[in-house]
């Protein structure tokens, strides 16, 4: 049993590492059990708002997507984050407990990060916001404000395990509790559909 254990821990301590350098670019150096993170340059992906852009160049920042399934958080992600920020996802990951382990993991090597899960209550938000502020992380929040009718036509095109089952959705909206800055966040964003451009991105003044 223990070697079996000790077997599932190595494999998927190099998933960690084959994540990080094939999809983001970082390079892992085994003797001293650290990651380097990979040069970024000048270069800035810019959107809608300005706040967005110089939040880029902030190197100890989290970002954690709320929103309903078929909202459009990992299409936004590709978009805007791919290149920058490792993705922290339950699609990805599948448990809990490997989760944790690449938030630590992010944390401990100063990576930058995006929570792209539904997250629809501030409690469950909490598990994410608690370490990376103990951390000294800036946290930024986007939620994706997508009508349930929008979301539903999105999910009706996927397939396989991909696909959730409409109740599902809706159970989601059901419990959506919208971010607020006393959850510990410096920057929130409202992300809206847009026709034209894809996504509209509106930051929220702190004094509302």
């Amino acid at each position: 049993m223990a070697a079996s254990f000790f077997v599932g821990l190595k494999k998927h301590n190099q998933l960690l590492v084959q994540l990080m350098q094939n999809c983001h670019g970082y390079r892992y150096a085994a003797g001293n059990n650290k990651f380097s993170q990979p040069f970024l340059g000048s270069g800035v992906m810019s959107l809608t708002s300005t706040s967005i852009t110089k939040a880029y160049k902030i190197s100890m920042q989290g970002i954690i997507f709320c929103g309903i399934q078929g909202s459009g958080k990992s299409t936004f992600y590709k978009q805007h984050f791919f290149n920058t920020h490792i993705r922290i996802s339950m699609d990805l990951l599948r448990t809990r407990n490997r989760e944790r382990q690449m938030l630590e993991l992010c944390l401990r090597t100063s990576a930058r990060f995006v929570v792209d899960n539904t997250n629809p209550t501030a409690e469950e938000r909490q598990r994410y916001i608690v370490p990376a502020l103990a951390a000294r992380y800036e946290l930024i929040c986007y939620y994706f404000d997508t009508p349930l009718e929008a979301a539903l036509s999105r999910n009706a095109m996927r397939s396989g395990k991909e696909r959730i089952i409409d109740k599902g959705i809706k159970a989601t909206l059901n419990k959506m509790q919208p971010p607020a800055f006393n959850e510990g966040y410096s920057h929130i964003f409202h992300v809206i559909p847009a026709i034209q451009t894809g996504y509209q991105v509106i930051e929220v003044p702190e004094d509302l």
